[in-house]
Order: C-alpha cells, then sequence, then structure tokens
C-alpha cells in the first residue's frame, strides 16, 4: 500500500471577474512533481494471480492521506484490497492533490487510474478531453461557507466593489460563480484565486473581503471569531459532490471492476451508517483533527446507499448545464455517456 500527498504549485493564477476560463487553467497545467505515480507503473508482482496495481488520485486539501469516505474506512478496516484481490488488484496506491485540478493532472499525465474528484473540476476535465467515465457518487451536498474578514461585509450585497477569494476549478469556485449571478453581482466582485491556507491569510491581513470556505476552514475560522454570511446549501444547485471517475483504459483492461467497487462501497456504507462514533474517529485520525470537527465536516448523510443515485446524477447534469450556460466551460459532452453501468 502506497500513501502519498502531492500539493500541487501548479495554480497560482489570480483571476478577476466572475467568470474564468477552465479550459485556459487546464491547459496551463504542469505535469505532476516527483510524488505522483509514474507514468505506465500500473504492473503488480509477477509471481501473483492478482497482478495489477490501481492508482487513485484524490482531493486533499488538509494533507490527508486517505480519502475520507467509504473507500478510505474500507482501506482502514484491511479489506479493500482483500477484495479487489478477486479481480485482478494486487496493490492499491493513494495519491493526494491539493485540488481538484491537481487530480486532473495526473489523468491527464496517465498517473492514475481513478480519481476521487469534485464535481465541478471532474466535469470541467471531462470537457477538456480527460477520456474518463463516472462509476460513482462518492459523496453529496458538499456545502460551501462564505466568511467575511473581520468587520468586513455583512451581507451578499456588501460585496459590490470587493473581492472574493476562492479556489479557482473548485468545487468552491461553482458555489461564488453562481451566488453573484443570483444575487445580480456578476462582474462587481473581484475573484481571487486563492488556496485554503493562502485565503486564512489573507482574511487576516483584509487583503479579501471574504473566501469561500470549504467545511475544514470554516469550522476552523469560526472558531477564531469569523462569521458565516451564507452557504451553497441555502441555495438551490449550489452545493457540491464528489465523484469517482476511472479511465477508459482502465475500465477495459478489468472488466470485472466496477461491480467489485460497488460492493465495497456498499459494505464500508453500511458500516459507517451502523458505527458512527468509530466512522468520525477515523476522520479525526486520517485528518489529524478533533471529533467534533469531524462530525462537521463529513457527516454520514453525505454518504448515498447507492453508488449512482438518480438525484446525484441529475445534480451533476445540473452543474453541467450551469458550467456551460455560463461559459465556464465551452463544449459539450453526452453525460450519460460519461456514465459506465457495469
Amino acid at each position: 500500500m502506497v500513501y502519498k500527498v502531492q500539493v500541487s504549485s501548479s495554480f497560482k493564477l489570480r483571476v478577476s471577474g466572475a467568470i474564468a476560463s477552465f479550459a485556459l487553467l487546464v491547459a496551463s497545467c504542469t505535469a505532476p512533481t516527483a510524488t505522483a505515480p509514474a507514468p505506465g507503473s500500473n504492473a503488480g508482482p509477477a509471481n501473483s494471480s492478482a497482478t495489477t496495481v490501481l492508482r487513485i488520485g484524490f482531493t486533499s486539501a488538509d494533507g490527508s492521506s486517505l480519502p475520507i469516505g467509504p473507500i478510505g474506512w474500507a482501506e482502514q478496516q484491511g479489506y479493500l484490497d482483500d477484495e479487489l484481490q478477486d479481480v485482478g488488484i494486487a496493490d492499491v496506491e493513494f495519491y493526494g492533490f491539493d485540488s481538484g485540478p491537481g487530480v486532473n493532472e495526473a489523468v491527464a499525465a496517465g498517473s492514475v487510474d481513478l480519481s476521487m474528484n469534485g464535481d465541478t473540476p471532474a466535469i470541467v476535465g471531462k470537457t477538456n478531453g480527460l477520456r474518463t467515465r463516472l462509476i460513482n457518487i462518492n459523496t453529496v451536498d458538499i456545502n460551501v461557507y462564505l466568511v467575511p474578514k473581520k468587520g468586513g461585509p455583512e451581507t451578499i450585497a456588501d460585496l459590490a466593489g470587493g473581492s472574493i477569494g476562492v479556489r479557482v476549478g473548485a468545487i468552491p469556485h461553482r458555489y461564488v460563480v453562481g451566488l453573484l449571478e443570483n444575487a445580480g453581482l456578476t462582474g462587481k466582485v473581484r475573484i481571487v484565486n486563492l488556496t485554503n491556507s493562502e485565503g486564512e491569510a489573507a482574511l487576516a491581513r483584509g487583503d479579501i473581503d471574504a473566501y469561500a470556505a470549504t467545511a475544514a476552514l470554516a469550522y476552523r475560522l469560526q472558531s477564531q471569531g469569523y462569521k458565516v454570511i451564507d452557504e451553497a446549501t441555502n441555495h438551490d444547485n449550489l452545493a457540491g459532490s464528489n465523484i469517482t471517475a476511472a479511465t477508459e483504459a482502465f475500465l477495459t483492461a478489468n472488466p470485472s471492476f466496477v461491480e467489485k467497487w460497488h460492493e465495497i462501497i456498499a459494505r464500508a456504507t453500511r458500516e459507517i451508517q451502523a458505527q458512527p462514533e468509530a466512522y468520525y474517529q477515523f476522520v479525526s485520525d486520517v485528518n489529524k483533527q478533533p471529533v467534533d470537527v469531524s462530525e462537521f465536516t463529513s457527516p454520514i448523510s453525505q454518504y448515498p446507499s447507492e453508488p449512482l443515485p438518480a438525484s446525484g446524477l441529475e445534480n451533476l447534469k445540473q452543474t453541467q448545464q450551469f458550467l456551460i450556460s455560463e461559459k465556464i466551460v465551452k463544449s459539450d459532452f453526452s453525460f450519460d455517456e460519461w456514465v459506465y453501468r457495469p
């Protein structure tokens, strides 16, 4: 088993205006650094009947060594590898990236076989030519929290003429674009591309008026006296989801994989629901945070009971149409053909 966390340095672009060109962003990405697996490394030990090494890239904004959710739980419980050996997988390697666009880079480079990614970067990557298929939805109703600087805006309207920090290319970016459109502020608020750590520092200095924070950062900021003035779940279709996509090459080479993958997710989800205290302790151990923080950041209600729930697929379709209508992506792809059903 391999666990590696990569912090991508490819995205230092600062973006002004409410609509950014993701196609340009993806095209300007550099290759993953040496902590990512090398292309062509998808081969296991020759003396085993299971010979394929499964390489998983996932978003790890807070530096976690495993993905949070059923797959990470199955690995921690010790049965992920055992189950996958039944379908020819000799080993599983996890590679963490600081953002969804970083995961896309690894897919494009042929360095990972599966990507566990936010809906926005996953759709952007597919639009820009990544040869992937959607195999399951990991989490639904991912919230984003709008946190102003201390003494800063009290309402969304107060942001006019100001600035919002956000990780461009990730779930919070779609939330910010949609929020500004709904409030009639498109083009009236400057968007600044900042990672979580950069956004936290910029808020403290007062360099930005607000930051669109994911749950862990929002929890930490509130503990420091910051307020939340809006949340993605307050709006239709602005909350996010996290999905798993497999490369077409991997699926062709491993036709029995997805059915087994779904079985593992179903088992792990049942265990998580039956043992919430143990699960939150697992999240706390992985993310090195108190249990009450884990309950806030990773509620078990986010994990769907089936791999491709109809409501989750519909929300993904709406996300795709939103990105197209806002010209965040410039082309379309067949959503139904993207979905892989074993």
